[in-house]
């Protein structure tokens, strides 16, 4: 985001990352919070609640960016993301272990992670910059999200269902 936020809406870098770094201290805040939520109300709830929100929120949020952007809407909206984020991150970790049986918990959710990480994270920019070039498009990257945000639900919706007994996470 601060590259997007430097190159596309000119805020200067400065602004771009301490709007970052905002959204990032949420992040931290709220991630454990959500995980310890997550115990309560459930894996599932949380991962597609979280997942929908930014599926519905990227490219209006993006385009009410773009239309003004500003050091205090770039801002806002780091911190709206980050709640959403943290809403999924806090609780993937405890959903993912959920998957895998205890003797392959560890390499499963290692491979699973960082598979997905380096494929959708590691290339985001890249492929953010890349369809901003092709397709002269400066919301582009709002399909990308929305795409890999799709592409987990199918997942969760897949992976997890609510347990029978009263578990907090089934796994199919």
């Amino acid at each position: 985001m601060p590259t997007y936020a430097v190159r596309q809406l000119h805020v200067p870098q400065a602004r771009a990352l301490l709007a970052n770094g905002i959204g990032l201290l949420v992040l931290l805040i709220l991630a454990p919070a959500f995980g310890a939520l997550s115990d309560r109300v459930g894996r599932r709830p949380l991962l597609l609640g979280s997942a929908i929100a930014i599926i519905v929120l990227t490219y209006p949020s993006l385009a009410m960016l773009t239309s003004s952007p500003s050091p205090l809407s770039l801002t806002l909206f780091q911190v709206v993301f980050a709640i959403l984020i943290a809403a999924f991150t806090g609780t993937a970790p405890a959903a993912m272990s959920e998957i895998y049986p205890p003797e392959v918990r560890s390499t499963g959710v290692s491979i699973a992670y960082n598979s997905a990480v380096t494929i959708f994270g590691g290339f985001a920019p890249f492929i953010a910059t890349w369809l901003i070039a092709e397709t002269g498009y400066s919301l582009a990257p709002a399909f990308y999200v929305t795409a890999a945000m799709a592409l987990s639900v199918v997942t969760i919706w897949a992976l997890f269902r609510p347990s029978k007994e009263g578990e907090q996470l089934g796994v199919q």
